[in-house]
């Protein structure tokens, strides 16, 4: 116990302004520390390693807690000259000593809530804008209040939450409505793409939205709130009518899901020289980007972005876009070079698939024969009028 006294009188000297430095610096910097390590997990290394982050601050949090504890003392205030619980204050007079226990108290509660918080926000991969949010996550709430409701749907649940990603802010709102059963997926797609949502006569318009895809089969529709100019969306609308339960007949279901998620550029696995070539292929205007994402294998590295388009589009579309001179049209600034088809097929499902072999890839490899090393490949889905455009890259190996 004298080595443990000695931390307060022995190493302040007696001084009572040198003993609460102390205090402060052992307590306060153990929760600095521990909100330093939920810092460092937050790192890309961690994303998919959420137990052993929570290990270790866990185990962090416990024997830094009970160390200072049991080194420092814990009582708040002290008996007389420090007797009784107070042995690592008995150096002090009764005035000093007290004064320096409730120091020791108060500093002593902010310092265990730190560390177990931040142990707690580790193990829950919570992150700053979980505590404080950000004006768009505050301003969510009125945007979902000016969705244009028609007056004959009932609101029966509404809850909100992240939409399951963690890395980045974002928020969604579910609603979910009765409506008549007479209410169909055709009218639902019409209120969907009402001017009420941009010009709403009861209030505040939510703003313009595109439709990006419609799914007659699920019953299901996405759309994007229209960005400005060279911004990415961030702003998203779900959409689900479910049919009358066998209970209700006279009642269907529409689940409404508005979402906000800030947009921020992936680390890509792939490198950027294939983002940028898979970006530069020509899209028809009408065509609406709602995904992006990358592969990288043995074969090779492959960008992918996946388009919602018109009903109306068919799989001879798709063949005449693929064949059609916007990948050399000197109109689109730079435009991505000629491609030459290989095969288009059909699959079951409603899928119809094009292959084309960038004409610029061509190399003779090691065994003297002639390879190409990038493709271009279209998938359309007829079931929710969607377009999968990826461009492949392979290794030279």
């Amino acid at each position: 116990m004298r080595r443990l006294v000695a931390y307060l009188s022995g190493w302040s000297g007696g001084g009572a302004g040198r003993a609460a430095a102390i205090l402060v610096v052992a307590n306060l910097g153990a929760v600095v520390v521990a909100w330093a390590g939920w810092g460092l997990f937050l790192l890309p290394a961690f994303y998919d390693a959420r137990v052993l982050p929570a290990i270790v601050m866990w185990t962090f949090a416990v024997v830094v807690s009970t160390t200072l504890l049991g080194t420092l003392g814990f009582w708040g205030t002290v008996a007389t000259r420090g007797v009784g619980h107070g042995e690592h204050l008995a150096a002090y007079p009764p005035g000093t000593a007290l004064g320096l226990g409730l120091l020791r108290w108060a500093l002593q509660i902010v310092m265990i809530g730190g560390v177990f918080a931040a142990a707690v926000f580790v193990t829950v991969d919570g992150r700053w804008w979980h505590l404080f949010g950000t004006d768009e996550i505050r301003g969510l709430p009125d945007r979902v209040a000016a969705v244009p409701i028609p007056d004959d749907w009932e609101l029966t649940s509404s809850e909100k939450g992240d939409d399951g990603g963690n890395h980045h802010p974002n928020m969604r709102h579910w609603l979910t409505y009765d409506v008549p059963a007479a209410y169909t997926f055709d009218d639902l797609r019409a209120w969907l793409s009402s001017p009420a949502w941009t010009d709403n006569p009861a209030g505040r318009s939510f703003g313009a939205i595109r439709v990006v895809r419609c799914d007659t089969e699920q019953q299901d529709c996405r759309a994007q709130l229209v960005p400005p100019p060279g911004v990415e969306p961030e702003y998203f609308v779900y959409v689900q009518r479910s049919d009358p339960s066998a209970y209700d007949p006279g009642v269907a279901e529409v689940d409404v899901q508005v979402t906000y998620r800030q947009y921020v550029e992936p680390d890509w696995e792939v490198g950027p020289d294939v983002v940028a070539r898979s970006r530069s292929i020509p899209v028809p205007e009408d065509w609406v980007r709602y995904d992006e994402d990358a592969s990288d294998s043995d074969s090779g590295e492959s960008f992918s972005r996946s388009f919602g388009v018109p009903e109306a589009f068919l799989p001879d579309d798709l063949e005449a876009w693929i064949t059609g001179p916007g990948f050399t049209d000197p109109a689109v600034g730079s435009p991505f070079g000629a491609i030459t088809l290989d095969e288009c097929r059909s699959y079951d499902g409603g899928r119809h698939s094009c292959d084309a072999t960038v004409d610029d890839s061509w190399y003779t490899d090691a065994y003297d024969m002639e390879r190409a090393r990038d493709w271009v490949e279209a998938t359309l889905d007829n079931t929710d009028h969607t377009v999968r455009v990826s461009f492949r890259r392979t290794d030279r190996s």
